[in-house]
């Protein structure tokens, strides 16, 4: 099995920064402005991806996304096959940095964090997040959710008061209990760590910040993941109509299609 993989994050059209962060293929985003596109690339072996969303006002949101994804770029720069199984010293090592960082500038900041592992000798992916950057798999034209969103909404939705996509639009939604930026003295970080799947020819693993889920409902993505369209293309058409549709955050989508 191999796989092509995408990924697009854009300012949006009301921020004047791009505060998501990424790490795609030894790449990160050092633009905070405007369009970063990873087009059509063809992976084989084991490779880790990750999208992040910072928060804590312009430039400071963009400076905590960027200390993580550094963070994940040292880990995978010698082996992105042990990096596959250590996604919690990775979370807890970006956590510590972000947190020297608040001590020493006296700056409030945080990030979620997405990050997944494809092994596609083995044809299994894994992934693991904090905050509510989502993993999604589609497959057979249905969502499944790998990832957990840890806010208030979802809390509801795991008590059964509001379903998971109402979740995405719930006033509390941006109401995090968890981001990398907290102190350990105050509470620690637990990151859900995804069940590994079996990858199946024609599945999509993707990543999203919330700048994609406040403008597309779960039918649109899967609607615009099964176009016959290159996967960059897809991306992009997410990122278009989220934007059509209203939404007023930063967006990156990253998008992965398994095949022989």
């Amino acid at each position: 099995m191999k796989i092509k993989a995408s990924l697009v994050s854009d300012i949006g059209k009301i921020r004047n920064i791009n505060q998501d962060n990424f790490y795609f293929d030894k790449k990160i985003n050092r633009n905070a402005l405007g369009r970063v596109c990873e087009n059509d690339k063809i992976f084989n072996g084991t490779k880790v991806f990750a999208v992040l969303d910072g928060m804590g006002g312009e430039a400071y949101g963009e400076k905590a996304s960027l200390i993580a994804a550094k963070t994940i770029k040292k880990y995978c720069r010698r082996n992105e096959n042990k990096c596959y199984n250590n996604f919690n010293d990775i979370i807890y090592d970006a956590n510590e940095r972000i947190c020297r960082h608040i001590e020493k500038h006296g700056r409030g900041m945080g990030t979620t964090i997405a990050i997944l592992g494809i092994d596609t000798e083995k044809c299994t992916a894994s992934g693991a997040n904090v905050g509510d950057t989502k993993i999604f798999l589609i497959r057979d034209k249905k969502l499944h959710f790998m990832s957990r969103d840890h806010n208030i909404s979802a809390g509801l939705a795991e008590l059964g008061v509001i379903s998971r996509e109402e979740a995405w639009k719930h006033e509390d939604k941006n109401k995090l209990t968890q981001y990398l930026g907290i102190f350990e003295d105050d509470f620690r970080i637990e990151a859900h760590i995804t069940d590994e799947i079996m990858m199946e020819q024609g599945d999509i693993i993707m990543m999203c910040t919330d700048g994609l889920t406040d403008g597309l409902s779960s039918g649109d993505i899967i609607r615009i993941a099964n176009m016959d369209l290159p996967i960059s293309e897809k991306c992009r058409n997410m990122v278009e109509e989220a934007i059509k549709n209203g939404s007023r955050d930063n967006i990156t989508v990253f998008m992965a299609e398994a095949f022989k």
